[in-house]
């Protein structure tokens, strides 16, 4: 479920259209069960790839943005709406510490923002600020690959993408408007459609869009996006400590890898805290966090599609949070922080 597009047999090279088929194989012979044309390796029962094709009709080779309820019904992801936690009052940012308390009051003020008609173009400045505020620093780009079988197969626009001092693409900033936009892209007919074709286009956007914008596939896939290139920036760190590291000394750390996050991780046993800030786009009303704890068996599912790599069902956690209201920004920092920002006496 990747770059995804409906396994056709005409009007364009399988090759192209199925990152699982190789140039190798004849467009008349239907992906096995049991033998994978990638390699000639057997597809175990239970993978991406027995999935897909055992599910021909169900359309399950798509691009992330036509991404509908049945891709995470077969991907064992939910959301669960909750509440925000409730704070007893303003975060402890002490009056005497400067730049804490004029970065909370600047934030406060940007807020504001948010909840006024304006462009897009104002609404990630807003969100920026207030995100620089708690110490989540933009990485300088907008989009996230997604990974599959290795390879960089779709890539995921977003708002913004953030880190922390302590893990890189940890946060993802989008509003509901992007991802219509893009599921609008993603559908549009050509400039010389017919009237069928555009009443064909518009029920199959129907189709697309979910019940509850809130609960978008999309952003499933943004926050698998996210773990994806949480662990290759950790694996790239780990490869670049091993040229400078003794191997003996480098074992000794992986070993203490559960109980030390900050150390080099433990791959097959850590987990991938993710989490995305959604808006309205014109007018936002509410801020909606997201929250995911995404294991790399979970994650495995993707680098090797053919193999079964049982991991638990992913639930996405998500709260709405009122832009008028008083506390709004210290509960935001409660669902947000790392547990190492300023604000919570990092400094």
């Amino acid at each position: 479920m990747s770059s995804l597009i409906p396994l056709k047999r005409k009007s364009m090279d399988d090759s192209q259209a199925c990152p699982l088929l190789s140039p190798h194989v004849s467009n008349s012979d239907p992906p096995s069960r049991t033998q994978s044309p990638v390699g000639r390796r057997v597809t175990e029962d239970g993978s991406i790839h027995s999935i897909i094709c055992n599910n021909p009709r169900r359309r399950l080779y798509v691009k992330p943005i036509a991404w509908t309820s049945e891709h995470l019904q077969f991907l064992g992801c939910s959301f669960n709406l909750q509440r925000a936690p409730r704070t007893k009052g303003p975060i402890k940012t002490p009056d005497q510490v400067g730049s804490r308390s004029q970065r909370s009051q600047h934030a406060k003020r940007i807020k504001l923002q948010l909840g006024l008609p304006s462009t897009l173009t104002v609404k990630k400045f807003a969100a920026q600020e207030i995100l620089e505020a708690y110490d989540l620093r933009p990485q300088g780009q907008e989009r996230l690959w997604f990974q599959f079988n290795h390879q960089h197969v779709a890539n995921l626009p977003t708002d913004g993408i953030f880190a922390s001092k302590d893990t890189p693409s940890i946060l993802a900033f989008v509003t509901f408007e992007t991802i219509q936009s893009l599921r609008q892209r993603h559908v549009r007919p050509s400039k010389s459609a017919t009237v069928c074709l555009l009443n064909m286009k518009r029920k199959k956007l129907k189709l697309l869009e979910p019940l509850n914008p809130a609960e978008d596939p999309y952003l499933v896939a943004m926050l698998i996006a996210l773990a994806q290139d949480q662990r290759r920036q950790q694996q790239q760190k780990v490869q670049d400590t091993s040229t400078t590291t003794d191997v003996t000394s480098l074992k000794k750390s992986q070993q203490h890898c559960e109980c030390m996050d900050q150390m080099v991780p433990c791959f097959a046993k850590s987990f991938k805290k993710v989490k995305i800030l959604a808006i309205t786009g014109v007018l936002a009303k509410y801020l909606y966090v997201y929250t995911a704890t995404i294991p790399t068996a979970f994650l495995d599912k993707f680098d090797e599609p053919l193999r079964y790599s049982p991991s638990d069902p992913i639930t996405v956690t998500y709260c709405r949070i009122s832009v008028i209201e008083e506390t709004s920004l210290e509960r935001l920092h409660s669902l947000l922080c790392t547990g190492s920002c300023s604000f919570c006496g990092g400094d």
